[in-house]
């Protein structure tokens, strides 16, 4: 069943007004047609439930409304300690990808170039047969998966399946595993948290702390607090967002050369002798050889000719963090999204234990160690650069399965890899819509919606444990399935023999729970502290827990929303680091330094909008219009640029132009925009899906250079040259209609930012 905009606003009399905002005149909300009735006569029964949202890292409680067991309002969970009760705009229109109309409503497969319905037994026995063919054929290694989940459990169960059926290259997009992937290169965990109880100075590394983060909603209100106390926070970033201008010092800066520059603070720390030696002599391996290299090659006046930044602001800048008692230099997953990403994290990694990671801290015998077992699996995980190479080289790949992922919208070098995917054998997708991925599926099993699944989600970037529970909300709409139920069938069918404790998803997640019951640790979210007394009749064998057996704390746990463990102890971060091999020659100097590039082109700079973690924002009606609204532009790409920047060029503000890369032209309107790093043209992140949503506006990552971490594998977002053609009505598109600033212009604008 259908609903166009001006039924559904009839209909329900604006209790849902807000999915409607911003829509055209389609349909705005699909549901089954057997839910009909009760949507239209029904006895209008109000209830409330918990669960979690998934559409960034954050992992924030929801509190749900609903009206005769439909959806229609989300709020935060006041009583949950990571958002607090509060909620960003994408948890508010969560609940819109429950009712939207471009949702499969079952497995379908592709004939003739066209996808058809199929029931779920086909399309199970279609993936198992290929798959138990592949292991037959012993040709495992021509297998491929993708998998982006921000659940640690779900992210364990692909782990799990490809340790168990010897699909060894899984690709896991996960932002927690990628922001610490650089402290795997050298062997060690990463530090659990910021100690904002210790730390008093912050320089921040390309994260956008307070929109695109671990924890935007923490962070919110803790940098707030940090900057109350008098502490500094030091960002440095391509573009000044909304949520940087909370910073106190704002350095422009192109995140290729982020290394050079956290090579240049660690020379003020090694040439001034104030680092920590106690620490390093202890746990930093290959340090004389680190010390050495950083004193012969980044020095301040040859970092300015590396970065652009001034050598005056890296010694002010180097000064405060070695003055600085507790340090902290952050970084997370947007470190990663250029060329040199890893060789980035390893470098801030390098000047963190110089202060022996003073600003950081580790939970003491952290209990979700033990429920997180399955993501310590010994199974290899991959970068998106292998399947690039494999696609590309003589070796086929056979079948590529991918979960949650639409990675040809969020990588550039699209035409490539489309034409890539158009020659696998059998490509299977769990996506819950066929989008700009999916569609070169031969396969579609949709997984459920958000609402519709049970989690548990993990989170220790507060400093204490905390797990916030996602159950599902209501029954499937459609002929959907977990794919983690199909992950926990496929092992039992092509591992005949194979020993699982649990038989579905929900098994494990109640075994899961069954651990936190277990190991006596922590609280419900609902449940008072206990007091002194309580605690020390605990410690010696006293039953002081108010529910007394599991089944009670089962029920419990989804009433209260989460778990947490507000008593956990925290300790310093002391990991050993291994630096010998690391430091040589080259590895830090910046790839692309922000010196005006050849034939007058400037950066294109894309940048992720507030809260838009993967680019879906403008998927959804409701938050179309938030995607512009800062410029009054909703349906199509604008390009922003440093008026100094702009002040030698023939274009105006709101002007529209055609912005030019070695892959193509593209429209846009160009704005002018004090914010922009000078010798940049910044356009967003999101809009321009073609086969999901209204269609509006231009991805430009298809017209990207084809660049990535060879680490991490993430694309690079910020090393495309561009340049401004002017396009007047009836002419052509002709190289002498060329715009750009004169090199002289950046030389001297690039350095007035600093002032």
């Amino acid at each position: 069943m259908e609903i166009n905009r001006r039924d559904f606003m009839k209909l329900l009399g604006g209790s849902l007004a807000g999915l409607a905002l911003g829509g055209a005149a389609g349909t705005m909300i699909k549901l089954p047609g057997s839910m009909e009735k009760v949507l239209y006569s029904g006895p209008r029964i109000e209830s409330w439930k918990l669960t979690a949202c998934t559409k960034c890292p954050g992992g924030c409680s929801l509190k749900v409304r609903l009206i005769d067991n439909f959806p229609i309002q989300v709020s935060g969970n006041p009583i949950s300690p990571v958002n607090m009760g509060g909620i960003c705009s994408m948890g508010l229109a969560s609940i819109a990808g429950l009712y939207h109309p471009s949702r499969l409503t079952g497995p379908v497969k592709k004939e003739n170039g066209k996808f058809i319905p199929i029931s779920y037994d086909e399309a199970y026995k279609i993936l198992s047969d290929e798959l138990n063919k592949i292991i037959s054929e012993k040709k495992q290694d021509d297998v491929f998966l993708i998998a982006q989940t921000e659940s640690r459990l779900r992210a364990g169960m692909f782990k799990k399946f490809s340790k168990e059926t010897g699909f060894k290259n899984l690709i896991l997009d996960n932002f927690g595993m990628n922001s610490n992937s650089a402290y795997n290169k050298i062997s060690v965990e990463a530090p659990d948290f910021i100690d904002f109880d210790k730390c008093d100075y912050i320089l921040n590394f390309g994260s956008q702390m307070i929109e695109n983060s671990i924890n935007p909603l923490y962070y919110t209100r803790k940098l707030i607090e940090h900057r109350s106390k008098g502490f500094k926070i030091t960002s440095i970033q391509p573009k000044l967002t909304p949520g940087i201008t909370k910073s106190d010092n704002w350095i422009p800066l192109l995140p290729v050369s982020y290394a050079s520059l956290a090579m240049g603070i660690a020379y003020i720390l090694l040439k001034d002798e104030k680092y920590d030696k106690s620490y390093v002599d202890k746990y930093f391996s290959g340090f004389s050889e680190f010390k050495q290299y950083v004193l012969d090659n980044f020095y301040p006046d040859k970092v300015e000719e590396l970065t652009g930044v001034p050598s005056d602001k890296i010694l002010q800048t180097g000064r405060e963090f070695e003055d600085a008692s507790a340090p902290a230099a952050y970084f997370d997953e947007a470190v990663l999204y250029n060329s040199n990403g890893t060789y980035n994290a390893l470098a801030i990694i390098a000047l963190n234990a110089l202060k022996g990671f003073k600003g950081f801290a580790a939970i003491k015998e952290n209990f979700l160690s033990s429920l997180l077992e399955n993501e310590k699996e010994p199974a290899e995980t991959i970068s998106f650069v292998k399947l690039k190479d494999q696609l590309t080289g003589n070796k086929p790949v056979q079948v590529l399965i991918i979960s949650g992922s639409n990675f040809v919208f969020n990588n550039p070098g699209q035409d490539a890899l489309k034409k890539q995917l158009s020659s696998i054998p059998f490509v299977v997708s769990f996506s819950s819509f066929v989008d700009e991925t999916s569609t070169f599926a031969h396969l579609i099993i949709p997984d459920h919606d958000d609402f519709e699944k049970i989690d548990l989600l993990s989170d220790e970037s507060m400093g204490i444990p905390v797990i916030t529970a996602q159950q599902p909300v209501v029954s499937p709409f459609y002929n959907t399935i977990d794919t983690c139920d199909i992950l926990i069938s496929l092992m039992k069918d092509l591992k005949p023999g194979i020993k699982l404790s649990f038989q579905n998803y929900a098994d494990y997640i109640k075994q899961a729970a069954q651990k936190i019951y277990s190991g006596h640790e922590g609280i419900l979210l609902d449940q008072e502290k206990p007091t002194v007394i309580e605690k020390g009749l605990q410690k010696i064998g006293w039953n002081t827990e108010q529910y007394t057996n599991f089944d009670d704390y089962w029920d419990g746990l989804w009433g209260a929303g989460g778990w947490w463990n507000p008593f956990a102890s925290k300790e310093s971060y002391n990991a050993k680091i291994d630096f010998k091999e690391t430091f040589t020659e080259g590895s830090f100097l910046s790839k692309s330094p922000i010196n005006p590039l050849k034939n007058k082109k400037l950066h294109l700079n894309i940048y992720k909008k507030n809260l838009d973690y993967k680019g879906s924002m403008s998927i959804y009606a409701v938050l179309v219009e938030q995607f512009g609204s800062r410029w009054s532009l909703f349906y199509q790409l604008w390009a922003e640029i440093n008026p100094d920047t702009a002040a030698g060029l023939s274009a105006t503000d709101r002007s529209k132009v055609i912005l030019r890369t070695n892959n193509g032209k593209f429209p846009a309107v160009l704005i002018y925009n004090p914010t922009v790093m000078p010798g940049n043209i910044d356009v967003p992140f999101g809009l321009g899906h073609t086969l999901i949503g209204d269609n509006s506006g231009i991805n430009p990552l298809a017209y990207s250079d084809d660049l990535f971490d060879k680490q991490s594998g993430l694309a690079s977002f910020s090393e495309t040259p561009v340049e401004i053609l002017t396009v007047s009505q009836g002419s052509s598109l002709s190289d002498s209609q060329v715009i750009t600033n004169e090199k002289e212009l950046i030389e001297t604008k690039i350095r007035s930012i600093y002032a």
